[in-house]
């Protein structure tokens, strides 16, 4: 029996703000029917938002359930955000063994770990136009205090200061047009399907 052709791994991160989820549901919107494509569902241990869905956007857990699920090895990597974790389920290494395609969102130590594990994993950082711009989009989804905002545009600013000192992404793009940084990506990923 032939042996499926593996499944590529794309991994989506970019600075707080930076509209990597959002560019993710529109790419797979773009491709899931013309590819095998899913995005992974990765783990958090922090409430749903008002439009988010568990099993869709996130598999929404308890701390305890996480942490038992970190203790038997079920992640490939988990990071702590904001004092909430996340983690990445492992069982999508074996999945691209069978010749399904993902796009996980993470943070850059996350991806920085994947690679290690899984070096053919595709590493795709998304940059922002300014620190201004990630203050007025985090400033217009309006979930933040004040005290909150600083803290994460601190962190937007390390992220991207990382990024610069040490390229760890195969690509960049830049997100200053949703529009046209929605076909830049769809673009590098059908691209890098077509050719496997």
């Amino acid at each position: 029996m032939q042996q499926a052709t593996p499944g590529k791994l794309f991994i989506i991160s970019a600075p707080t703000g930076g509209g990597k989820t959002t560019l993710v549901h529109r790419v797979l919107q773009q491709l899931t029917d013309t590819h095998q494509l899913q995005k992974v569902i990765t783990f958090t241990t922090r409430p749903a938002r008002h439009n988010e869905r568990d099993g869709i956007d996130y598999h929404f857990i308890t701390p305890e359930a996480f942490r038992a699920k970190e203790s038997a090895g079920f992640f490939i990597e988990t990071t702590t955000y904001d004092g909430y974790s996340y983690g990445s389920p492992h069982a999508v290494l074996e999945s691209l063994k069978k010749g399904v395609s993902y796009i996980l969102v993470t943070d850059r130590p996350g991806a920085k770990h994947i690679k290690q594990l899984y070096p053919a994993a595709i590493l795709v950082w998304i940059g922002v136009p300014s620190i201004q711009a990630v203050c007025e989009r985090l400033q217009k989804r309006g979930r933040e205090d004040a005290e909150a905002l600083q803290k994460r545009m601190a962190m937007a600013a390390d992220e991207i200061n990382a990024e610069e000192h040490e390229h760890l992404f195969d690509f960049h793009l830049i997100n200053d047009n949703l529009e046209k940084t929605t076909q830049q990506l769809a673009q590098l990923i059908a691209s890098s399907l077509a050719s496997s």
